[in-house]
């Protein structure tokens, strides 16, 4: 976690999560929707989101959002974003406004991007749970099976 990280959920939370998502995939969409579930359970996790874009203007209000604590907004802003056309997209942002802050946002995207690289991500949506990457043959609903393991609350037997 870094000062670019948009980070949901108990920042100290034994069980982090890292989603990496495109703003662009469908599948990342419904993603979102599962990530949203999972934040409303009692489960203490905290879910960083490492997103790649070429929307400038869709991360800038996103971690402007994240700066002032307004961390419901930004997420219903992923909603909001992910359930519009693609076509029409460019006009959730237009008439928000944020500072400009192009240093900001090419910190945001180089960081991202380094995320992808050093992570070997090669897809999205590609989650990862305290580190560790989570198999192609699970989905992101599996991890509330495994919660209690990865959270450091139980034991695994070998």
């Amino acid at each position: 976690v870094t000062d670019t990280s948009l980070v949901f959920g108990e920042k100290d939370a034994p069980l982090k999560i890292t989603a990496f998502l495109s703003l662009h995939c469908s599948h990342c969409a419904r993603a979102l929707e599962k990530i949203k579930d999972m934040l409303r359970t009692e489960v203490k996790m905290a879910i960083e989101i490492v997103l790649v874009t070429y929307d400038s203007k869709i991360l800038e209000v996103l971690y402007n959002f994240k700066r002032v604590n307004k961390n419901d907004e930004a997420l219903e802003l992923l909603n909001r974003w992910y359930s519009t056309d693609p076509y029409s997209r460019s006009k959730i942002t237009e008439n928000l406004c944020i500072p400009e802050d192009n240093e900001f946002y090419k910190e945001i995207t180089n960081e991202n991007q380094r995320l992808f690289k050093e992570c070997n991500v090669i897809g999205t949506p590609t989650f990862f749970i305290n580190g560790y990457m989570l198999p192609n043959q699970y989905d992101i609903d599996d991890i509330k099976y495994f919660s209690e393991v990865f959270s450091g609350n139980e034991k695994v037997k070998v």
